[in-house]
């Protein structure tokens, strides 16, 4: 530093081409560079400058000029110029030969130092600037994790290829890895950081030169690639998944990373990113619903999933206000005793009959409500009204009739879900025998020590419970002996176009129904549609039949109707 200071002073002297000195101090009043020798300078030149520099010092009053003679009697102006933030300070000395020549003099040395200072000032920002913008570019454009390009990069790549381009020439794939959190659970984030590389890494190596990809978020990764066959496809996650387990063929505690994946064949380049990026991500969410031993599942996009989910956000919007108007219905199938041909009940079942959308189907909104929660409100809802419609025939000297009501597996999560039902029971005054909770197979067997303690409560609250939907899953025979219910209800499948005329299923449901009569089960068959159905299950000693052979589910107005009209002529007539 000293020395480029040094060159400054030197630089100015050759400029003024005066007899001139000068010399730069700091803050203590060291010298830091010079241009003459102290030595050469009278005492009392020395004297006067340093006094009154000592004193520009203690001031800090800026730049600042003084006049005096020297020993010979010749006039000298003394000036003192603060720099490097008033830590370093510029004095001059120069001889008067003409007074307005002089100062001129003192003052373009001070604005060559200055000019001088700032052009270096400016230098140091531009290189900072082109450091920062160099630094600010990495970041913006590279993954810090991968080393690939980020997704703003990513994002812009993509626009432009896409820019006129023609329909369908491009997919675009959203990939992530099946139960990723286990790895930084089990290994840190160092260790999910190294699988990301990896990943990133075989990814590079199976895609085309052309083909773009980077790393969104935590797993995700979007390609964009082009077009390619089914089969094509298939043989590039096969090759790709295979080569990422790699890694597993000498190790004995393996660990497999399950590659899902969404395509979107992008129709044009009419769509917004924003919208292809959510329409592989759909496919993506519907390739995590396949089961499969592969190492990956994919699925290509399909409108009509957008439709759906479009629509269950809307229904999402309006559930509770939907609620409060009274848009979720009660209808009543009936059961019919298949041996005495009376009425034995009825189930209810929710409809939801919607000012916008119209009559909506269970299977259009029941799954959705199951994944939220509401579903628990829906249920109480239909136990209410079903407790109204009791009340009423009670009210009017009508006997009562036994209704069964869904129970959601939801519910099963609070051990005190049937305080709320009780609730509702009690405030309505239905005794609890004209009352059933139908679980399905599927949750029954799911715990069955815990199922055992659920049916015991229902059971203690006075309660009636059955088994809905047996045989349509994997159910065991054996688990019966576990299951405390009042009531099987054998699946529709059992009587699937006529099946029940097999010898072999004939076999099967008769053994069923004989097992469920020796465990002191009622059977229920449901979903009986045919004369030969019936009189099959007549003579195996079936108690109840449910199906569209006898009737529809109904609305309130419709069922109670069909109470009043029922007769065994029209039973006689259906078998």
């Amino acid at each position: 530093i000293e020395e480029k200071e040094l060159n400054i002073l030197k630089d100015l002297k050759d400029v003024i081409k005066l007899d001139t000195d000068a010399f730069i101090i700091n803050h203590n009043g060291d010298l830091v560079a010079s241009t003459v020798s102290l030595k050469n300078m009278s005492n009392e030149q020395q004297k006067i400058q340093k006094d009154w520099i000592k004193e520009q010092l203690e001031k800090e009053t800026g730049f600042a000029v003084i006049k005096y003679k020297n020993n010979n009697g010749k006039d000298f102006f003394l000036s003192c110029t603060p720099i490097r933030d008033n830590r370093w300070y510029l004095i001059t000395s120069i001889e008067i030969l003409d007074e307005y020549i002089a100062l001129s003099i003192i003052f373009a040395m001070v604005a060559f130092l200055v000019i001088i200072t700032f052009g270096a000032m400016i230098i140091v920002i531009i290189n900072r600037n082109t450091n920062y913008r160099y630094a600010l570019e990495k970041t913006l454009y590279t993954d810090p994790i991968t080393g690939g390009i980020s997704y703003t990069n990513f994002e812009r790549l993509v626009r432009e290829k896409l820019k006129d381009t023609k329909p369908n020439v491009y997919s675009f794939i959203s990939l992530d890895i099946h139960n990723f959190k286990l790895i930084n659970d089990i290994h840190g984030g160092g260790g999910g950081n190294a699988t990301l590389v990896h990943i990133h890494s075989m990814l590079r190596k199976y895609l085309d030169k052309d083909d773009l990809m980077c790393r969104v978020d935590a797993d995700l990764f979007n390609i964009l690639t082009k077009t390619k066959p089914i089969e094509e496809i298939n043989d590039f996650f096969e090759k790709f998944a295979t080569d990422l387990n790699s890694f597993n063929d000498k190790k004995k505690d393996k660990y497999f990373l399950k590659i899902k994946a969404g395509i979107y064949i992008i129709p044009g380049d009419q769509q917004s990113l924003m919208a292809i990026r959510d329409r592989s991500n759909i496919a993506r969410k519907m390739a995590k619903n396949q089961h499969t031993t592969k190492l990956y599942t994919f699925a290509i996009f399909d409108e009509s999933e957008l439709l759906r989910q479009t629509r269950e956000r809307e229904f999402e919007n309006t559930m509770e206000q939907s609620l409060k108007n009274h848009e979720f219905k009660m209808y009543l199938q009936p059961k019919i005793n298949i041996q005495t041909g009376k009425i034995a009940g009825a189930e209810a079942l929710v409809r939801w009959d919607s000012p916008v959308y119209g009559m909506i189907q269970p299977n259009s909104f029941i799954p959705m409500f199951e994944r939220n929660g509401f579903i628990i409100q829906i249920d109480l809802d239909l136990f209410k009204q079903v407790c109204i419609f009791l009340k009423e025939r009670i009210d009017n000297n009508l006997e009562p009739i036994n209704i069964s009501v869904n129970l959601s597996r939801i519910h099963l999560y609070n051990p005190n879900f049937l305080d709320d039902f009780i609730k509702i029971q009690e405030q309505y005054n239905i005794p609890s025998k004209y009352l059933e909770f139908e679980i399905t197979e599927s949750v029954a067997f799911e715990q069955l020590d815990a199922m055992e303690e659920c049916i015991n409560k229902i059971h203690e609250a006075g309660f009636t419970c059955s088994i809905d939907d047996f045989g349509s899953g994997y159910s065991s025979l054996n688990s019966l002996g576990d299951i405390p219910a009042d009531v099987l209800k054998l699946d529709k499948t059992f009587f699937k176009v006529d099946s029940h005329q097999k010898i072999r299923n004939k076999h099967i449901i008769t053994s069923v129904i004989s097992l469920a009569k020796q465990l002191n089960m009622k059977v229920v068959a449901e979903g009986i549609e045919t004369s030969s159905q019936a009189h099959f299950l007549q003579n195996i000693e079936c108690d109840i039949i449910q199906g569209f052979i006898y009737s529809r589910p109904l609305p309130v107005a419709a069922f109670k109707e069909f109470l009043e009209t029922w007769s065994d002529d029209i039973f006689c007539q259906t078998m």
